[in-house]
């Protein structure tokens, strides 16, 4: 019997409304994955997506740099990228949606970084 993997999700909701901004923040090479929901949310509902680069991945490994390089090549007025310590309150509560892998929210979780009190929705997903 071949079993297929199917992500899983589990939403955080703190008054959700809409998904207008989005910022996914990336910790290392596996969260690659999230780069396909950050595509599908683009196309499907025009949000605009703010990648979150924590740990310089984007510079230490070529395949998500490639990534997302292409995302912001074919969605340039929706999506951007910026460093973890360009991180702060006003941005965050700007943004509907936090989107993360569950590997990411266990060390963000972890790291009892400051800026967690301050993150609106939260979308974990488990690949």
């Amino acid at each position: 019997i071949t079993r297929i993997k199917k992500p899983l999700g589990i939403l955080i909701d703190k008054d959700l409304n809409q998904v207008n901004g989005v910022f996914v923040p990336i910790y290392n090479s596996d969260d690659i994955f999230l780069i396909e929901y950050a595509q599908k949310l683009i196309h499907n509902n025009n949000s605009k997506i703010t990648i979150i680069d924590v740990n310089n991945q984007l510079k230490n490994n070529f395949i998500l740099e490639k990534s997302i390089d292409g995302l912001l090549e074919n969605y340039p007025n929706n999506a951007s990228v910026i460093i973890e310590k360009e991180m702060n309150a006003g941005f965050l509560l700007s943004q509907d949606l936090m989107m993360i892998s569950l590997e990411s929210w266990k060390n963000l979780v972890d790291s009892q970084t400051i800026w967690l009190s301050n993150v609106p929705s939260t979308l974990i997903i488990k690949s």
